[in-house]
């Protein structure tokens, strides 16, 4: 894996786009969530986050339901700065910043490890840990500060349709991961799609609460662009922007068999510096959207997808909130839950060379472990859902310190507490009223009415051509 400065010739993805779909006959919004929900009741009684069968393609609709097209490998251009757009999709140039809070100090990577290993770590081991835990920290710094140094105007390939229905927009944007691999590898481009309402008022500058989600561990992404294609849609009259970024190693990132966990745990360390530093870029590039409300721009997760969020938040503290369901600190822990109650799952599979022993896997894992970093947060907004009878994150191990520390440190914490397992069990729309519409909630902090912001004359946008 190759890090640090990647010059302006950089490699972008062909043009893949696919053609905007024909608008269906309006139908009102409510109908439409009302029968779905209805589908997804007698499809979905087994659903849980592995298998979330929660999908936009019980709407009915054909477009929702085609596959996105296969991506060619990557190629190497040089984007003219005049003539970045096309009939297809768009291509232009956004900034890419430094992060909005300095390295951590040795004296608070110290203390976040101490609090990992709650005090029970000898000093010797402490020392090296610290030292993994200091690499991995200038590894996403360094690697950030060079790239901005010598090139800070980042390309990107903006690609959109119009889902059947015209109820949602969705947006692909696709550029180089700060982060690249040799041979054109797929994760080298980063892929996150953009849901947003599509009946937005063109003459309006109402601007749409967003959030960044961070999908479970399994390679089934198309499954959270679904609930999050039904959250952007207004559902409850709650319209919001929902993006969902895939990780390195998953959806159009997958490269054959290779996993963003796997037994070489050095590995493992480098995706997770390039997942803050892809979620990173993401946030920069949504900052110059003109219809993201910027102070309403919110990072959030789903199990594993929570687990690694906390330490992706941790480093990239520009966001102002953070929504992360059913995860916690010690990954270690967590991991080898899984793998006891769940022997043939990826995680099982992806450790099984190692043979590990929770204590040593905690080392291997200290360095990127979300409590190593949780220092950092300082004064945000929260929104923590756990399960209470999760067999996987360990609510006494893994959610009670996390709450303590994060409480202690002067963060809002909005806390729910779901009386049902990791997987949350029943229909599917009892998933989205007790799951995934709390996150919206938070997500949407209590934005103005999109109605009432329109109709203020303040805020509407006269077309060039009118004259009073």
């Amino acid at each position: 894996m190759k890090t640090g400065i990647i010059p302006a010739e950089i490699p972008a993805l062909e043009d893949h786009s696919v053609t905007a779909a024909e608008p269906a006959p309006g139908r009102h919004m409510k109908k439409i969530l009302f029968a779905a929900a209805l589908i997804w009741s007698a499809a979905a009684y087994a659903a849980d986050f592995e298998t979330l069968a929660v999908r936009a393609s019980d709407l009915k609709a054909s477009a929702w339901t085609q596959a996105a097209a296969q991506e060619p490998a990557a190629a190497v251009y040089q984007p003219a700065e005049n003539s970045l757009k096309s009939a297809r999709r768009t291509e232009f140039r956004f900034e890419i910043k430094p992060l909005p809070t300095g390295p951590s100090s040795r004296a608070e990577i110290e203390q976040g490890l101490l609090d990992l290993y709650k005090n029970d770590i000898p000093s010797e081991l402490l020392a090296k840990e610290i030292k993994k835990s200091g690499d991995f920290q200038d590894q996403v710094y360094s690697t950030l500060n060079a790239q901005i140094s010598q090139n800070k105007n980042w390309p990107v390939t903006v690609t959109e349709r119009r889902l059947t229905g015209n109820f949602v927009k969705e947006t692909t944007v696709r550029f180089p991961s700060l982060i690249q691999r040799p041979g054109g590898h797929a994760s080298n481009m980063v892929v996150a799609r953009i849901y947003e309402p599509a009946t937005q008022n063109e003459y309006c500058s109402y601007r749409y609460p967003t959030t960044i989600m961070l999908h479970h561990i399994l390679n089934e992404v198309g499954m959270i662009e679904d609930v999050a294609k039904v959250m952007s849609a207004g559902v409850l009259a709650k319209p919001a922007i929902v993006v969902v970024i895939h990780m390195p190693h998953y959806g159009e990132r997958r490269q054959g068999s290779e996993e963003f966990l796997n037994s070489n745990m050095e590995d493992f360390r480098k995706n997770m510096a390039q997942l803050v530093l892809d979620v990173h870029l993401l946030r920069n590039y949504l900052e110059t959207r003109g219809n993201v409300d910027t102070t309403r721009l919110s990072l959030s997760g789903i199990s594993l997808g929570s687990v690694m969020g906390l330490t992706v938040g941790a480093f990239d503290q520009g966001f102002t909130g953070y929504g992360y369901l059913v995860g916690g600190v010690d990954m270690a822990n967590i991991l080898m839950n899984r793998v006891h109650t769940r022997p043939d799952s990826e995680v099982a599979v992806a450790l099984r060379n190692m043979k590990p022993e929770e204590n040593s896997l905690r080392n291997e894992l200290a360095a990127v472990d979300g409590m190593t970093w949780l220092h950092r947060y300082q004064g945000k907004k929260m929104f923590l859902l756990s399960a209470s009878q999760d067999d996987i994150v360990d609510y006494m191990n893994s959610v009670t310190p996390m709450i303590r520390q994060l409480e202690g440190q002067g963060n809002a914490l909005k806390l729910q507490l779901n009386n049902d397992s990791h997987s949350p069990t029943g229909s599917a729309i009892k998933k989205l009223r007790t799951v995934f519409l709390p996150l919206l909630d938070f997500a949407i902090d209590n934005a103005p009415n999109r109605n009432m912001v329109c109709n203020d004359p303040a805020n509407i946008i006269l077309p060039r051509s009118y004259s009073y």
